[in-house]
């Protein structure tokens, strides 16, 4: 069912388009698959974080209320951002669930603004946490341009597949 196109002097493989259900060809690119490497690597990033804030909660720390609600709000977006973020890099992997993988990309993106001020305020080492933070912010967000480029590649999944594949 598969046409081959020639573009130029290569030849590049058609698969007609679900999302759309026009029967349209759609020329697959890498992009999805970059960006959900990109994600994936992101999210396994912030689950460093997250064990990083784990080791951080000390018994013996003394915490003010405000302290301890930071890192309960860091804690927690940060779970969010890497368990979305991990299922995002994988449907965008599979280019299935375009907003889902919209969604877990965003939430990966919030879990590492949210822990900014962990990284310039509270590490000793400024230089490599800086280097450590503009990789986590530039890893979302070009995985996000990249499966946004890639939109019409992504097909639609109805609840009714999602049950079948269940």
């Amino acid at each position: 069912m598969e046409e081959a196109k020639s573009i130029g002097t290569a030849r590049v493989l058609a698969k007609p388009c679900t999302a759309t259900q026009t029967g349209a060809f759609v020329r697959r690119t890498p992009s999805p698959t970059v960006a959900g490497i990109l994600a994936i690597i992101s999210s396994l990033l912030e689950g460093g974080v997250v064990v990083g804030v784990l080791l951080s909660l000390s018994p013996f720390a003394n915490y003010t209320p405000l302290e301890s609600a930071y890192v309960g709000i860091v804690f927690i977006t940060n779970v969010l951002g890497f368990v979305l973020g991990l299922t995002a890099g994988i449907q965008s992997i599979r280019r299935r669930n375009f907003r889902f993988t919209v969604v877990g990309i965003c939430f990966l993106l919030a879990g590492n603004i949210v822990s900014i001020r962990d990284f310039l305020f509270l590490y000793y080492q400024i230089t490599q946490s800086f280097n450590l933070l503009i990789l986590l912010m530039i890893l979302p967000v070009l995985s996000l341009i990249l499966v946004s480029i890639s939109k019409r590649e992504f097909t639609h999944v109805t609840k009714k597949e999602m049950k079948k594949e269940l």
